[in-house]
């Protein structure tokens, strides 16, 4: 592979080269060139290159080959060469430096070198070599022409080390690189600034913006108006302690999300960075929400001491976990086949009764069960359920059966003229526990008028006889008398 030598070796080899060239320049040995198929002839051209360039080329630290460019042919090596290749001096002069010291072929062919020679060029490139016990080890080599004609050096360092701590680093990098990707939770990477770098699919997935369109953002532009901001030491101190933080994201649609974030300050590459996780929470925060409103619905059922007031009540608590808008109580007079409304809020409709038949209202009560009719799925279910809606048409429509053990006395309805997507089915889990929150508070409020009447009627009759009525204590006491 060729790959861009490290910082100042460049220049340190162009020095070594340059002194070569140099020695043999001043030596006048520009013009010769040994004659490859005389050894005599070779062995005198490399004799006449003097003692200086000799003592250089042996110095020189690295391995060192002189090389005939057009066969590859190795002219002559010096001890750095045995001893890094494992082969004797006499051994290695005569190989091919392609085919007998390479444990895969090199980056360009001798053609390709000798073209870029020619134009003066110095070629580097790190390549994987095999010793004489069969070790490979990786070599970054350095080659020059030199004023020989048909010869240049090769200078070889051993970077094995670097090639493996590189290669093992690249490893790691695609290690982790793969668990960014892969990991379920939304993951991060900041500057401490608040710019972001680099985020997972799960991020995109979970805010609604390309990795693009989120790495040109910052953190704050992800923040709601009035949300949490936390500085990147206190997420860094509170995840350290094994603690999440709880904050809202706002997506790219404008709405919002519920997060667990941790994130850790790291050091990548020389800086400082916050690497965040983000977990979708929407789930358990909305349990959690619904869990005390139920609780306060269920407190105000028992502590209100009529319905006229219980259901704004109701209304209002329920409302923050859906919207209750448009809110209604439905019950359902069999005798008579007619829905009546104690209780109804609503944008558009202001009946408060109607004939039961085959409306919407009705099929939830006969039926015991909860119906969702949204603008996608109306047209299907009006006809296959043989319903219809009665008043202004809604986007959405949820109603439930209010039930009372295995009697259902009417039902608890809500709807949106604006959003079709307003209800889900967790909307629906939420008014059912609801709901017989509220039938049980209209039995106790039936049971107590029920009482009222009875007693009302009591104290008609017992005032209005002529006979004397007497009403006489466990103890023989009168405690009550008619007029």
């Amino acid at each position: 592979m060729i790959t861009d030598p490290p910082a100042g070796r460049e220049g340190l080899d162009n020095e070594k080269i340059y002194a070569l060239i140099s020695v043999l320049k001043m030596g006048g040995k520009n013009k010769a060139s040994p004659d490859r198929g005389n050894n005599c002839n070779l062995k005198q051209v490399l004799t006449s290159l003097g003692k200086d360039f000799w003592s250089l080329f042996e110095g020189i630290g690295d391995a060192a080959y002189l090389v005939d460019t057009d066969t590859g042919r190795i002219l002559a090596c010096n001890e750095q060469a045995a001893v890094q290749t494992g082969y004797s001096k006499d051994e290695i002069v005569g190989m091919n430096i392609v085919k007998d010291l390479s444990a895969e072929p090199p980056p360009l062919t001798l053609a390709a070198l000798k073209e870029r020679l020619s134009r003066g060029e110095t070629v580097r490139f790190v390549h994987k070599k095999q010793r004489r016990d069969g070790g490979v080890y990786w070599d970054e080599v350095t080659i020059a022409p030199l004023p020989l004609p048909g010869v240049h050096v090769s200078i070889n360092r051993d970077v094995t080390a670097k090639v493996e701590a590189s290669t093992r680093l690249r490893e790691r990098e695609e290690l982790y690189r793969t668990l960014f990707e892969q990991l379920s939770d939304a993951l991060l990477l900041e500057g401490l600034d608040g710019r972001i770098l680099e985020v997972n699919e799960s991020a995109c997935r979970l805010l609604g913006y390309s990795r693009e369109e989120l790495t040109r953002m910052r953190v704050q532009d992800l923040i709601p108006k009035g949300g949490k901001t936390f500085l990147p030491k206190m997420i860094d101190s509170e995840t350290s302690k094994g603690r999440a933080l709880e904050s809202h994201n706002r997506r790219k649609d404008g709405t919002l999300v519920s997060i667990e974030l941790r994130g850790r300050i790291i050091e990548l590459r020389g800086e400082k960075r916050m690497l965040v996780s983000l977990r979708d929470i929407s789930a358990r925060v909305r349990i959690r929400q619904v869990e005390q409103v139920l609780q306060r619905i269920t407190a105000a059922a028992n502590s209100t001491e009529d319905l006229a007031t219980l259901f704004p009540k109701i209304r209002e608590i329920l409302g923050e976990v859906m919207n209750t808008t448009n809110f209604r109580i439905a019950l359902y007079d069999p005798k008579i086949d007619t829905i009546t409304m104690p209780y109804m809020v609503d944008e558009r409709d202001s009946y408060r009764s109607f004939v039961a038949a085959n409306t919407f209202t009705a099929y939830v009560i006969r039926n015991g069960l909860p119906l969702l009719i949204t603008e996608k799925n109306r047209g299907k279910l009006t006809k296959e359920l043989g319903i219809k809606s009665v008043g202004a048409t809604s986007k959405a429509w949820l109603g439930v059966p209010l039930r009372l053990q295995d009697r259902v006395i009417g039902a608890v309805i809500v709807q949106s003229y604006t959003d079709s997507h307003c209800y889900d089915e967790n909307d629906v889990a939420v008014l059912e526990t609801v709901s017989d929150q509220i039938a049980m508070a209209i039995i106790r409020e039936q049971a107590k008028e029920a009482l009222q009447e009875s007693e009302s009627r009591y104290r008609s009759i017992f005032s209005a006889t002529t006979d004397a009525i007497l009403v006489f204590g466990q103890d023989g006491t009168i405690v009550e008398a008619n007029p």
